[in-house]
């Protein structure tokens, strides 16, 4: 079985597969860019002080470094591909999903302590998370502003 959908947004992650009410096979994925600003880049570029003083800037004026981000979960019939439904959510304007900047100090520190030395200062998670479906069909996913699951 082979079919293709054009999606208005990027598609970051695999799509959950379920099967509705009556039992019929679906597709759910959500969509969206993921968050733009790079945090280590800025450190990497300009040096520590002028990092780190953008890192604060970020946190305490998210919408001077981002862009409202796009973003939608869709569901599609698994056998013919035909939409089933869609829905846009309310765009994320904030540099990097929440608490990816407000950690990233702390994760530089257990870093370079040794604490958790092979972590990753910089999370960058996806716009939304891998979907799950539940038995009754019911979809839930994450999204970047981190309140509760759709």
């Amino acid at each position: 079985l082979e079919w293709h959908q054009y999606l208005p947004h990027e598609a970051m992650q695999a799509v959950a597969v379920g099967r509705t009410e009556k039992g019929r096979p679906f597709v759910v994925i959500g969509i969206g860019p993921n968050p733009s600003f790079e945090l280590g880049a800025w450190y990497a570029r300009y040096g520590v002080a002028i990092g780190y003083a953008a890192h604060q800037l970020s946190l305490r004026y998210p919408k001077l470094f981002s862009s409202p981000q796009p973003a939608a979960v869709a569901a599609f019939d698994a056998e013919t591909g035909e939409p089933m439904w869609y829905h846009n959510l309310e765009p994320h304007h904030h540099p990097s999903t929440l608490g990816d900047n407000e950690r990233s100090i702390e994760r530089y520190q257990d870093i370079a302590s040794g604490k958790n030395p092979h972590n990753s200062f910089m999370c960058l998670p996806d716009a939304c998370s891998q979907p799950v479906i539940a038995g009754d069909g019911t979809a839930y996913f994450g999204f970047e502003h981190g309140k509760n699951p759709h």
